[in-house]
């Protein structure tokens, strides 16, 4: 009896590795994506070509799905002008991101929990943002953005871009950033210090609304006029902040540095 189960289990393991390898086998390793070509070899899936890739209704529904959990580097090349939405949702073993600086449009929830990613480079020609395109990348620690003057998709306020980053501290904003989207970081607990750079003359609606641990916002000014939106007074709420920060705003080439005394509404 016990010969007979162990020829059973060994027959029936032979059967899945035949069927995990003919799956894999006839898997195609290249294609089309919107207007532009994917493939993928050893790990790496590249997007190349000029113009949008295609959108998803589900995370499975991109061509390239069958690689998922061997899928470590994902390059979009120059020429590029979107990111699928869903379509690398759920990558786990995704460590390595590169975007292209022609790059426009980020998808909704593109790169949601994708726990292997640290950092993060966000080009400046991105105009759009979808919702909870990070969504739980746990392990994200930087993020650089560069984006000159993008916006959030609607339903940011529900699925804000980067949250649940709970590991996300370091957030460094371009030179040539003007404008922070709306719910661009809500939600970031574990980041203590902004520096805004001088072009920044917007800050979107609840911007940093969430960020529990944020005390310091640094500017440099050269003239601004800043919305206190960011730190957010509206939607269950309330936010003390320091209006001293308001009197330099004429002053040329000064430093402000503000310091937030936040009560914020925490959800259960």
């Amino acid at each position: 009896m016990k010969k007979l189960l162990k020829m059973f289990l060994a027959v029936s393991a032979i059967a899945a590795f035949i069927c995990i390898f003919a799956v894999s086998a006839n898997a195609a390793t290249s294609g089309t994506t919107g207007s532009v070509n994917w493939s993928y070899s050893n790990g790496t899936l590249t997007i190349s070509g000029e113009g949008a890739m295609a959108d998803y209704s589900t995370y499975s529904s991109a061509p390239w799905y069958s690689y998922k959990s061997s899928i470590t580097t994902v390059n979009i090349g120059e020429g590029v002008t979107s990111v699928s939405q869903y379509g690398f949702y759920g990558y786990s073993n995704l460590i390595s991101l590169s975007l292209p600086s022609t790059l426009e449009k980020i998808g909704a929830l593109s790169f949601t929990n994708n726990t292997g990613l640290t950092v993060v480079t966000l080009p400046e020609e991105l105009k759009t943002f979808g919702y909870g395109a990070f969504y739980g990348c746990t392990n994200l620690r930087i993020v650089f953005y560069d984006a000159k003057d993008c916006k959030t998709m609607d339903g940011a306020d529900s699925y804000p871009i980067f949250y649940n980053c709970t590991s996300l501290k370091n957030i460094y904003i371009g030179n040539a950033v003007k404008h922070i989207p709306d719910y661009l970081f809500a939600f970031v607990k574990a980041v203590t210090t902004i520096e805004l750079p001088e072009n920044v003359s917007k800050i979107g609606e609840a911007s940093f609304y969430g960020c529990s641990a944020l005390k310091t916002v640094e500017h440099h000014i050269s003239f601004i006029i800043l919305a206190i939106g960011h730190l957010k007074t509206v939607r269950r709420s309330q936010t003390l902040c320091s209006l001293s920060l308001l009197q330099p705003l004429a002053m040329k080439h000064s430093t402000v540095v503000l310091h937030l005394q936040v009560l914020m509404y925490h959800i259960m």
